[in-house]
């Protein structure tokens, strides 16, 4: 009894301090760009016009409608606050939560002090993972695998239970996950369900399980909840051979980066590390099958989720070399799950050696000291108060470069639409961009705007020269009435309005 309760204790500690190496950890990494603000935009508009505001808004296929925003916004009606701490608050929040339940996953599973290697593995995070990975990220597909952990966490307590109930309730959060961010489907659901199919012809569940796991996924893989609500669905699409030859090469050097054992880095070590990974995952794998029972079906369920996600990311990925590593944030729990439910006993000692590796090389990868987020939100403050300083409240410019951040820092005050640039220095305010509103690209929206008006131009992704654009735009749409400026950024005013 004292036992049992003393491992209740030191469990609660651990994760106690794990949410607080997080919590810092990701702090520091913690950026702020135009992504971030959709949320609390979205909450400003929920609460000025309801329920109309969700079809107002332009999502990204990954909307986070169903996973991240219900979240995010009962920590805005809680804290009273949409600004930035309560997004660092979801964001470590579901960081902590794929490590209680990957490391749960464990100890179910084992039942041994291994899992403690998995909230190491969750918690000391490698720099890529909190950077180029977007742990430190609030829409993101860590917060994702959070509710793929959930899933994964509940399909374990049912293989004793049988429970036809909690197998519905875990396909219903991968319908719900799915419509938020397809990414779950490789990942966890169908794993899951590929499990469930074994499952069946073992004749170790009955056949009801099987039918409303496949239901579900039918559902979630054909959109039918983004569709209904006329959202903007991921379209999957497969590259030709050269392409996914190049992606497996690039899967093997961004894996092998995440994990990362060698203290060293450099392609040549995580080549390295990727492999020697890969040898003991396999050895793992195969003492879990042999194992039978719990063990068994939890190690190959996390299996297939890496097999999913790696094969996904083979025969899909389009990006430069190497791509995108946010792809593979459901390897390190995955790894250390299997290596925690396999190595302990006999081979604890080897389990405890790369525990370590990985910590010791993953803290050597952090190479900031600095909170990120606060350099750009002076910066965006100095912007606004310039803006506020020339009378300037209403204006356009580049998504990506203090247009949306603007809005949401401001809190309102400044408002600043993103549009395009199109050929000839031609002004796009009618095309709705992704994550922002329709009703900003009308022309009784733009007509009931006041009329004293600025374009902001930048170099960025909507010009590449900043004097070629100021010379070009006013060429087009008349010489501005002030041209100010702020940084590396010119500000076009006209004072009777843009005439589009």
């Amino acid at each position: 009894m004292n036992y049992n309760r003393n491992n209740k204790i030191t469990s609660i500690i651990m994760y106690a301090i794990s949410f607080s190496f997080l919590a810092f950890i990701i702090s520091r990494y913690f950026p702020i760009n135009s992504d971030y603000a959709n949320s609390p935009l979205v909450w400003r508009e929920f609460l000025d016009k309801g329920v109309s505001s969700f079809f107002d808004w332009r999502p990204t296929p990954d909307n986070w409608y169903f996973t991240v925003y219900p979240i995010n916004f009962a920590i805005f009606f809680l804290l009273g606050d949409d600004g930035v701490i309560p997004l660092l608050i979801s964001t470590i929040l579901f960081a902590a939560l794929v490590t209680l339940f990957s490391s749960e996953i464990s100890k179910i599973s084992n039942g041994k002090w291994s899992y403690v290697s998995v909230i190491v593995g969750t918690t000391l995070l490698p720099q890529i993972m909190l950077t180029d990975g977007f742990v430190a990220h609030p829409f993101a597909h860590y917060s994702t695998a959070a509710y793929g952990f959930l899933m994964l966490l509940l399909f374990t307590k049912n293989l004793s239970k049988n429970n036809i109930y909690i197998t519905t309730m875990i396909a219903a959060i991968g319908l719900i996950a799915n419509s938020s961010d397809m990414w779950i489907a490789p990942t966890f659901f169908m794993p899951i369900l590929l499990v469930e199919i074994y499952l069946f012809l073992s004749k170790e569940r009955r056949v009801s399980h099987l039918c409303v796991m496949a239901a579900f996924f039918g559902l979630s893989i054909t959109h039918v909840l983004p569709i209904l609500m006329g959202f903007d669905i991921q379209k999957f699409e497969i590259v030709d051979i050269s392409m996914m030859l190049q992606n497996i090469y690039g899967s093997i050097i961004l894996i092998g980066e995440t994990i990362n054992i060698s203290v060293m880095k450099g392609n040549i070590f995580y080549i390295a590390s990727f492999f020697v990974m890969l040898f003991l995952v396999l050895i793992s794998v195969w003492i879990g099958w042999l194992s039978g029972g719990i063990k068994r079906y939890v190690t190959i369920t996390l299996f297939l989720s890496l097999l999913g996600i790696v094969s996904s990311y083979i025969i899909s990925n389009n990006s430069s070399f190497p791509g995108p590593p946010r792809f593979f944030v459901n390897v390190i729990p995955c790894v250390f799950a299997i290596l925690a439910i396999n190595l302990s006993g006999r081979y604890s000692r080897l389990l405890l050696v790369i525990t370590i590796l990985f910590a010791v090389t993953s803290i050597n990868s952090y190479e900031t000291k600095k909170w990120w987020a606060k350099g750009v939100i002076t910066e965006n403050n100095q912007y606004i108060d310039f803006l506020k300083k020339h009378d300037l409240q209403y204006g356009f410019g580049d998504f990506w470069d203090k247009s949306m951040t603007v809005n949401w820092i401001s809190r309102g005050d400044v408002k600043i639409f993103p549009i395009f640039i199109r050929d000839g220095y031609r002004l796009d305010p009618y095309s709705v961009r992704w994550q922002t509103m329709r009703s900003w690209h009308t022309e009784e929206f733009l007509n009931g705007l006041p009329k004293r008006q600025f374009f902001a131009i930048s170099k960025g992704r909507e010009c590449s020269d900043v004097e070629k654009c100021v010379i070009g735009i006013q060429e087009r749409y008349g010489y501005a009435s002030e041209v100010l400026t702020f940084k590396k950024m010119t500000i076009l005013v006209y004072d009777d309005g843009i005439p589009f």
